[in-house]
């Protein structure tokens, strides 16, 4: 049997923002919290950085060597949200091994906020640099 289910917009019956799913054996999964409320792809490579591919990113803003500020299209509705990083690995001669994430200063995030962030891209040996492909996800709850 096949069958398909054409819709605009779905709303939660008991509450609007909520909509409950069957997960995997017994458990249920919430499907507003299980969606990915922001994700980019850039590339710092070409001279500035540019972003390849997004969803809810306006803009991104090259600081310097591997040092961006992402605007969101949609804001979030607190800083309680969290960001998964992924960038592309330099196997040239020194085999390094690169990290993405939030640009902090002595352990005090710079700037992290409902409506932007600021990322650094470096290797393992702290060397900031700008990377081919590099991406984050963003979880958390939209305003």
């Amino acid at each position: 049997m096949t069958s398909q289910l054409n819709v605009d917009t779905i709303k939660g019956k008991t509450a609007e923002g909520s909509i409950s799913i069957q997960g995997e054996g017994s458990a249920t999964t919430n499907l507003q919290q299980g969606l990915a409320k922001a994700w980019q792809m850039s590339d710092g490579t070409a001279g500035s950085v540019s972003l390849g591919d997004s969803l809810n990113h306006g803009s991104i803003t090259d600081n310097g060597t591997g040092d961006y500020t992402c605007a969101y299209t949609n804001n979030m509705e607190s800083t309680n949200y969290t960001q998964a990083w992924q960038q592309c690995n330099d196997v040239h001669t020194s085999g390094e091994t690169n990290l993405g994430g939030l640009r902090s200063n002595n352990g005090t995030i710079t700037l992290k906020s409902t409506s932007q962030y600021r990322s650094l891209s470096q290797d393992l040996g702290s060397a900031v640099e700008d990377h081919v492909d590099f991406g984050c996800m963003v979880m958390g709850d939209l305003a």
